[in-house]
């Protein structure tokens, strides 16, 4: 009777532990499983993606700003914001609810034995947040690409977001010998929720000053793409694109004795939590699971491209680098690794740059580059003109 009942004791000892173990492994199977085989990119998502990719825009749409001009109709505006429109979480969450790149799973998608030049890779990322918990919605920001240190090599993947805390990022192989994939996640969607709230309540983080003179009266006041209040300010208006441009009225004199202006400051109202979500221990870090290498196998193709002319479509990834050297899907583009080269190509051509400081990069590597003897088609800064 005593060995009986102490059988059926251990009986349901084990069994008990048979179940527990099987939960265990369909835990841990289970999002693999379920990403690698349901949720497949679809084809209208991918259709947006390189949409985007591939005419640069403006993602800053909102109520407050107006930045399509008039040319723009009103159907068109809607088609572009839902087009851009970013998921998010409808509230703002805790940080412990946030997505924790350290520990976001990744895997490659039908993985392959070889690979061979043009072939395409995908790789299924799964966010999990700061208590390790599967997350269920997207809006995570992540930028991916895969690189060659070795070869000094690398292009770009898109991210395509499944809004359900999975993700796919897609890459095309592009170079033999090694590759390695690194992704990397900018902002969490809960942080991204904190940008997006402290844009549209409060659109004048950045501000500037501009700088009002007469005789030997000078007066200083801020400026800012948007108007604080009705009436609060000097109005100037480009004739061309008519973006608009405002200072505040200065004391005593006119607002056409605006003389110059300067980068003012930076603002923001922040709470505890919103620092926590931004802050640099949780912006720009690489998700440590992505580090996947393959080795690609030699193929030869053949680039059929056109004469870079303006306009052109930029697919994606708009190239690739090997040695050091950029080789573009746009249009055939030359080297120019010569000084005497270059300046056979610019020699008495006006060339406009207008851009942000990456473009400035260009602008100072030109005048460092190419020598300058003087006359009238010299450089210039146009960061010195008013």
């Amino acid at each position: 009777m005593y060995q009986k009942s102490s059988m059926s004791r251990y009986m349901k000892i084990f069994l008990l532990f048979v179940i527990v173990m099987s939960l265990g492994t369909i835990y841990k199977i289970w999002p693999v499983y379920f990403f690698e085989n349901l949720l497949a990119p679809s084809r209208k998502t991918m259709d947006i993606m390189e949409t985007l990719f591939a005419v640069p825009v403006n993602t800053n749409l909102s109520s407050t700003t107006r930045l399509l001009n008039k040319d723009v109709s009103a159907v068109e505006e809607e088609q572009l914001k839902e087009a851009l429109a970013w998921p998010a979480p409808e509230e703002l969450v805790s940080f412990e609810n946030s997505t924790d790149p350290r520990i976001c799973s990744c895997f490659i998608k039908n993985l392959n034995k070889t690979y061979f030049v043009g072939d395409t890779l995908d790789v299924i990322l799964v966010a999990r947040n700061q208590l390790g918990n599967l997350k269920h919605y997207g809006g995570d920001f992540f930028q991916a690409k895969i690189h060659s240190p070795e070869q000094k090599a690398s292009t770009y993947g898109i991210v395509v977001d499944h809004r359900n805390g999975s993700y796919t990022a897609k890459f095309l192989l592009l170079w033999s010998g090694k590759a390695q994939v690194s992704i990397r996640m900018i902002h969490s969607s809960e942080a991204v929720a904190v940008i997006r709230k402290l844009r549209e309540s409060d659109p004048h983080k950045v501000f500037f000053y501009g700088y009002f003179e007469h005789g030997k009266t000078s007066e200083k006041t801020v400026c800012n793409i948007l108007e604080t209040h009705k009436n609060c300010c000097c109005t100037y208006v480009d004739p061309i694109t008519q973006d608009t441009w405002y200072c505040g009225r200065p004391p005593t004199l006119t607002c056409d004795k605006l003389k110059s202006h300067s980068m003012g400051g930076y603002k923001a109202k922040l709470s505890k939590s919103d620092e926590n979500l931004l802050r640099a221990t949780v912006t720009n870090i690489e998700v440590p699971e992505s580090k996947i290498q393959i080795h690609i196998i030699q193929k030869k193709i053949t680039l059929d491209l056109k004469k870079c002319t303006p306009g052109m479509k930029v697919p994606v990834p708009a190239g690739f680098y090997l040695q050091d050297h950029w080789t573009s899907f746009v249009c055939s583009t030359k080297t120019f690794s010569q000084v005497s080269q270059v300046t056979s190509c610019l020699r008495k051509k006006n060339i406009y740059m207008m851009g942000d400081s990456t473009l400035r990069q260009w602008f100072e590597y030109l005048e460092q580059f190419v020598p300058f003897s003087g006359g009238p088609y010299g450089d210039r800064d146009s960061q010195t003109t008013p």
